[in-house]
């Protein structure tokens, strides 16, 4: 689609109510758009709340930190609270540190490092593998863009949930829905982009 028609589209979709569906033909040019911006994404570092659901626990594990991307493969989850515990993903492998424990190394394909996988793939600008049933809703400012796998796999998210910005078509919130009924929810606050991390930000203790 050309600039004007992005422009008259984005237009209409702005005179919507505060919830609407998008037709499915729109929904795709929106979810390139998002890609499309995804992709400038060298670094970025964000303020988040992880809420995770799941069957067997009474209420949400809710926990605080501060994630750090450095495209196109470093991704690090540091912890707040708890303290001291973190999750990094590079090109190889996935580590992860828990209170108490040794750091735990395995490959980056590990089952156990989808979720982060994901959400790598979505600040990266990589669509998700394989066919994706993609529908977008307006909601005030917001745009809500859910991604489910037509044929879905063992170690992929059954459906991803991402609320971006409108204006910026940047990512506000993330929902990931796991095999077996678990939910992981990523909000960022915060944000800045393409700045210069320090180069010990990916240094593992």
């Amino acid at each position: 689609m050309n600039p004007s028609g992005i422009f008259l589209l984005l237009a209409a979709l702005s005179a919507t109510g505060l919830a609407s569906d998008i037709a499915s033909s729109d929904a795709v040019v929106l979810e390139k758009r998002f890609f499309a911006a995804q992709q400038k994404t060298r670094t970025l570092e964000a303020a988040f709340t992880q809420t995770i659901s799941a069957p067997g626990l009474a209420s949400p594990t809710i926990s605080r930190g501060q994630l750090f991307y450095r495209g196109p493969d470093d991704l690090r989850v540091s912890y707040q609270v708890p303290p001291g515990e973190l999750m990094q993903l590079d090109a190889v492998t996935f580590t992860t540190i828990r209170t108490g424990r040794a750091p735990l190394a395995r490959p980056a394909g590990h089952p156990s490092a989808r979720a982060l996988g994901a959400l790598r793939d979505i600040l990266r600008g990589t669509r998700p593998p394989g066919d994706m049933q993609v529908s977008v809703t307006r909601q005030a400012g917001n745009y809500l863009v859910v991604l489910v796998p037509s044929t879905p796999g063992n170690f992929q998210p059954e459906r991803i949930e991402n609320t971006i910005d409108a204006d910026t078509m940047q990512l506000r919130s993330m929902s990931l829905t796991l095999p077996r009924g678990t939910v992981m929810r990523f909000d960022f606050s915060a944000v800045r982009r393409n700045h210069v991390l320090p180069a010990a930000t990916f240094r593992l203790p």
